[in-house]
């Protein structure tokens, strides 16, 4: 009997992305704000059980689960899932597997597994270089910097005129009420991502977004154009930016830290992953304001001819040329593709975790041989073909030529 498909899950700060290792996109998003902040052992595991039991549609007990964690996680709340996964949930095994690393296999270009990983999640951004395949910690650079942040600048300007206002079908009495119980994760996400833009050009006009049970969201021209540079550390309205709490600072940090044989390697291809980069025009934003800092500041001077040079692919909601695979699955599905292809390795089973209770340090896992994935086990690759910075005879290379096996 053929071995059940491993579990992939990849539990996010604000979404948690789950589905079977093999899969090219997860089975479902499911949104989790505010559980991480609480991290009580009944809400995690009652979290849990319903991804299996209701989700996934599948018993946890004898799977093997591979989890998808952001390189910054805390270590108590990874001891925590994992604790429940074995001794509640009685799991085979638990597998780590660093999130931001694997990315660079899924956009790889022949032997070269080199690039500058950006994630702009919620609650922060994290720029990792990766070289031949070696994350390089020394030179990884983190902010309290995300999506997070343009919801608290939006939450700021609500209820300011011709900036933003909630507007509520209920008495006007209990407007105020309404504003405080919609200014969540969720309903905040939908209004920047129907109406914000990065785009320094863009003439926005007023709009209403429809927001929870009727709820209409009047946000202004000036909000529109300005909420979202707050990911660059500019202020907007009563809302008061921190110019070192920026994605532009963060990837040339990261670039400054590298060796110097190294950052021209890694600032070739700058991927990026995460909800927030998916903003419409934050790509051509992030060339702007890495190009305006290197002018500004002496210490950046010395990176002007890497920051032409650099080429940055991921998606985007505007309707440009887009990744192959959204930014914001994209960590989920390049695991997804490596475990299936090579399987599961076994990690950290019930009788191991009771007698060491130790975790393992991402640093230490072993990074797949590509070109043997495909000949392998015979998975299909083909959807690098969309890949618009893979030429046909880079994709032959990558995907495997018929002649060579």
């Amino acid at each position: 009997m053929a071995e059940p498909a491993a579990i992939l899950l990849e539990l996010g700060t604000m979404y948690w992305k789950v589905g079977f290792a093999g899969e090219y996109v997860p089975r479902k998003i499911v949104p989790k704000n505010m559980l991480r902040r609480t991290a009580e052992p009944e809400k995690v595991e009652k979290a849990l059980r319903n991804v299996f039991i209701n989700i996934l549609l599948c018993t946890p007990r004898g799977r093997k689960v591979v989890l998808c964690e952001k390189v910054t996680e805390q270590t108590k709340f990874r001891a925590l899932v994992v604790s429940i996964l074995l001794e509640k949930l009685q799991v085979d095994s638990v597998q780590f597997v660093p999130a931001l690393v694997q990315p660079v296999y899924a956009c790889c270009r022949d032997n070269e597994l080199s690039g500058l990983m950006v994630d702009v999640g919620y609650s922060e951004t994290c720029v990792l270089p990766v070289y031949h395949g070696h994350p390089l910690v020394h030179a990884m650079s983190v902010a309290d910097v995300g999506t997070r942040t343009v919801h608290e600048c939006l939450a700021a300007l609500a209820g300011e005129k011709e900036l933003v206002q909630w507007q509520s079908p209920a008495p006007e009495d209990a407007i105020l009420d309404h504003v405080d119980a919609h200014r969540q994760a969720e309903d905040m996400d939908d209004v920047v991502v129907r109406s914000c833009s990065l785009h320094p050009d863009d003439e926005l006009e007023t709009i209403h977004v429809l927001v929870g049970q009727g709820h209409r969201v009047m946000v202004g021209q000036f909000a529109r154009t300005n909420v979202c540079n707050v990911l660059f550390g500019m202020s907007c309205g009563k809302f008061v930016g921190d110019s070192e709490l920026s994605a532009a600072k963060l990837v040339l940090d990261s670039l400054s830290r590298c060796e110097l044989d190294v950052r021209a390697q890694v600032s070739k291809k700058v991927v990026l992953v995460g909800g927030g980069s998916m903003l419409e025009g934050f790509k051509e934003r992030l060339v702007i304001a890495c190009k305006q800092l290197c002018e500004e500041e002496k210490s950046y001077r010395h990176l002007r001819v890497l920051v032409e040079r650099m080429k940055i692919y991921g998606a985007s909601l505007d309707g440009a040329r887009k990744h192959a695979v959204p930014a914001n699955i994209l960590q989920w599905m390049s695991a997804s593709l490596i475990y299936a292809a090579r399987g599961a390795p076994q990690g950290i089973t019930l009788e191991n975790w009771r007698d060491s209770r130790s975790l393992p340090d991402f640093l230490f896992h072993p990074a797949p041989n590509l070109h043997q994935l495909p000949m392998a086990t015979g998975v299909d690759l083909s959807w690098r073909d969309g890949a618009p910075w893979l030429r046909s005879e880079e994709r032959r290379t990558v995907v495997g030529d018929e002649g060579s096996r």
